[in-house]
C-alpha cells in the first residue's frame, strides 16, 4: 500500500511539472497587405490587385476597383471572407475581367491560409485558387 502511496505521489508530481504546449502566436497587429501572383494557377494580367486583413474586415483593390469584405478567421468558419461591397468605376475589358474573376474567387473561398509571407486562398475541395505575397502591389509605371 506504501509503494502505490510514493507511485500516486510521483505521478501526481510529474504531472504537475508538465507544461502545456505553448499557446499559438496571436495574429500580427495592424493591417497586413498581400498582393496577388497567381490566380487559377496563372500570372494575373495586371498588377494591381490586392487584399488587406485587418481584423474583421478586409478590404483591397481589384486593381480597377476597391472592395470590403467582412472576414471571419475561425479556423473551420464556413465562409472565410463574406459581404462584398464594391465602387464601380468602368475599367478596361482586361480589367473588368480579372476584377469579375478575382471577385469570384473570394466568393468562393472557403480557407484563407498562412504560410511565411504568402497568403492562399481555396476552396470547399482545398484546392488553391489564388496565391498573394505580403506587400502593396506594385506603383504602375511613370507615377
Amino acid at each position: 500500500m506504501k509503494r502505490l502511496a510514493v507511485l500516486a505521489i510521483a505521478g501526481a508530481s510529474l504531472a504537475a511539472c508538465a507544461t502545456p504546449p505553448p499557446p499559438p502566436p496571436p495574429p500580427p497587429a495592424g493591417p497586413i497587405t498581400f498582393r496577388l501572383v497567381t490566380l487559377a494557377g496563372r500570372a494575373p494580367a495586371f498588377d494591381g490587385v490586392t487584399i488587406t486583413l485587418d481584423g474583421a474586415r478586409a478590404n483591397g483593390s481589384t486593381g480597377c476597383n476597391t472592395y470590403l469584405a467582412l472576414r471571419d478567421s475561425a479556423p473551420n468558419a464556413a465562409r472565410p471572407l463574406a459581404w462584398f461591397q464594391i465602387t464601380e468605376v468602368a475599367c478596361s475589358d482586361v480589367q473588368m475581367a480579372l476584377e469579375r474573376q478575382w471577385l469570384e474567387t473570394l466568393d468562393n473561398t472557403r480557407a484563407v491560409e498562412t504560410a511565411g509571407s504568402e497568403l492562399v486562398l481555396k476552396d470547399a475541395a482545398g484546392t488553391e485558387l489564388a496565391r498573394m505575397v505580403r506587400g502593396p502591389a506594385p506603383a504602375p509605371a511613370g507615377s
